[in-house]
């Protein structure tokens, strides 16, 4: 299952512990007589112990190519996906001269890959256009396990703007966490939601505003009834009536199951706005990444994004704003009372209110749907001939370290427990959800202390 930040050991002291190793200039091994690499040494003024060595993996040559790729290849300046939905990539040995702690990892790649949204509002550091920009998010839920399900729990709202949701889950079957995108996802079966409270002041009053609304969900479900994803709706004329999800029975979505559908009206009882359905079905059982993009008011384009890219748009006008009375619930799973509830899995519940760019968009699910996941070994003999298992955080060969959300592109890792011995490898292991998705690794440095 993708981890979120699980894995991480440590950063901060990770961090301490390499900055002045990073700092330095470029440090390139040199291959000493077996082949294996063999790590320049950093100077003891730079802050680093006595006897620092660090190795780096950015080229192909000597470097990159010495490792064995399964899946994988060479592109221009880094390693990618051969055009399949995985591939793993096992590094060339490293040699420290001795017995040694080895103590970070730091890789560096184009995009964020498997990074959940940051919980300070803050964008992803280094990454450039590939980075998300948080500007107006109003709403994140991550759905990470951890919280409490049960009926009138609260699920924490992640944007900094406190739109925490509370759970509704008097009916059966009830909520519960299930593996998601970036850690964990709620699994709703048909009966229960979360929702946000809107009173005058809320920042879900979204007026005359552009808005975005994205998430992750995963359905094998044909959609024969309104699956509200997210929804919201007024009592008092005109009512204001929104949602997106999967629908097969609007009058736009005739014999069409599995596809995106919803409604955008400022005035539900005179249909004033738009009714629409997208044209990619998304009920393979397999995790999607949706989009909904209001842009313009009086006169208006609806947009639906499925993984990144644009499935349909629509004209509209909205005669009236979107206002809601104070108590209004903005629900994810279902409308209130559990009126046409979702049956699948959601995660990564953002909304913004602004229209996001298309390449923003595209971003968003690139983070998602491309994944780079490390272990490491240390061995006794040259070559690692004597095979032990690749293992991730905690020594264990089930788990693997991902960069968390909150730090820089390429910010080193502390390897906890720090595993002893004279030899390492690295195992890299690439992931994709989408064709023609790849992530993308450019670099890997792995320091180490002399025993």
């Amino acid at each position: 299952m993708p981890l979120r930040a699980a894995g991480w050991l440590a950063v901060a002291g990770g961090l301490t512990s390499c900055t002045a190793i990073t700092d330095l200039d470029p440090l390139h091994e040199a291959e000493d007589a077996s082949g294996a690499g063999a790590a320049s040494a950093a100077s003891s003024s730079s802050g680093t112990p006595p006897g620092a060595l660090s190795f780096t993996d950015d080229a192909l040559a000597g470097e990159f190519g010495e490792g064995e790729l399964t899946g994988i290849v060479w592109k221009d300046d880094h390693l990618e996906l051969d055009g399949g939905a995985s591939g793993v990539f096992v590094s060339r040995t490293f040699d420290a001269g001795a017995d040694a702690r080895w103590m970070t990892l730091a890789y560096s790649g184009p995009a964020p890959y498997g990074k959940a949204l940051r919980d300070d509002g803050l964008p992803d550091s280094g990454y450039g256009e590939a980075g998300a920009n948080l500007t107006e998010l109003i709403v994140l839920f991550h759905l990470d396990p951890g919280g409490s399900l049960r009926d009138g729990a609260t699920v924490a709202d992640a944007s900094g703007k406190q739109n925490d949701a509370f759970v509704v889950n008097a009916a059966r079957p009830a909520l519960v966490y299930d593996d998601g995108m970036f850690g964990g996802g709620i699994a709703f079966a048909g009966g229960n939601y979360v929702y946000v409270p809107v009173d005058s002041t809320s920042d879900l009053q979204l007026g005359t505003s552009d808005f975005t609304w994205a998430y992750w969900m995963k359905t094998a479900d044909d959609c024969d009834r309104h699956n509200v994803h997210i929804g919201t709706e007024g009592t008092a004329a005109p009512r204001t009536h929104l949602w997106v999800g999967c629908a097969a029975d609007l009058d736009t979505c005739p014999s069409q199951p599995g596809r995106i559908g919803g409604a955008l009206l400022s005035d539900q009882d005179n249909l004033d706005g738009v009714i629409f359905c997208g044209e990619s079905a998304v009920n393979d059982g397999g995790w999607h990444h949706v989009a909904l993009v209001k842009k313009g008011h009086a006169s208006s384009e609806v947009s639906v994004f499925v993984d990144g890219l644009l499935d349909a748009s629509w004209p509209a006008a909205f005669t009236h704003t979107l206002q809601f009375e104070a108590g209004t619930p903005f629900s994810v799973g279902a409308f209130k009372e559990a009126i046409d509830p979702t049956t699948g899995l959601l995660d990564e519940v953002a909304i913004f209110k602004r229209a996001l760019e298309p390449q923003e968009i595209a971003a968003l699910h690139t983070r998602g749907a491309a994944r780079l996941r490390f272990q490491v070994r240390t061995c006794q003999m040259p070559s690692c001939a004597d095979a032990p298992d690749f293992v991730g955080p905690g020594a264990d060969s089930a788990s693997y370290w991902i960069e968390p959300s909150d730090v820089a592109r390429g910010a080193p890792f502390a390897l906890e427990p720090e595993p002893n011995g004279r030899y390492l490898q690295y195992r890299a292991l690439f992931d994709s959800t989408s064709p023609g998705i790849s992530p993308a690794l450019q670099a890997v440095t792995i320091t180490a202390t002399p025993n």
